[in-house]
């Protein structure tokens, strides 16, 4: 339901439209990736980012928008992301989301199959300043 400036209501201790913004920020991040336009991305993440995934050792901001640019970007075209559960409480947001795309180009080792695959996952992330 669209919210006025008018509309208010609170959720987790911050204004519903300060809810919306979070969420706005921490989805449209990965928009930006999917567009290529690094310097954007590189001005919307935190140079104190740590991203931890797949039981890895975390990576900070760099490190990512290099695997962003240079791994994901290059092995699957046609992103189609879908942010299936989204649920923000002061400035953090946890996003379910599902992604559909085509693999053309190597990726962890595994070699292009052109075929379209999905991937499913959750992030959270944490807004610290609207830009």
């Amino acid at each position: 339901m669209p919210v006025s400036d008018k509309e208010y209501s609170t959720f987790g201790g911050i204004s519903l439209s300060d809810s919306l913004t979070t969420i706005f920020c921490s989805t449209s991040c990965f928009s930006v990736c999917v567009s290529g336009d690094w310097e954007k991305v590189d001005s919307l993440i935190s140079d104190d980012f740590k991203y931890e995934a797949d039981g890895r050792p975390a990576i900070g901001k760099q490190e990512y928008i290099g695997f962003m640019r240079n791994a994901l970007s290059n092995a699957f075209t046609e992103m189609d992301m879908d942010f299936l559960h989204v649920i923000a409480e002061d400035y953090l947001v946890s996003v379910n989301y599902t992604n559909k795309m085509t693999h053309v180009g190597e990726f962890l080792g595994v070699p292009a199959t052109q075929k379209r695959v999905i991937a499913t996952g959750q992030f959270i992330r944490e807004v610290k300043t609207v830009k």
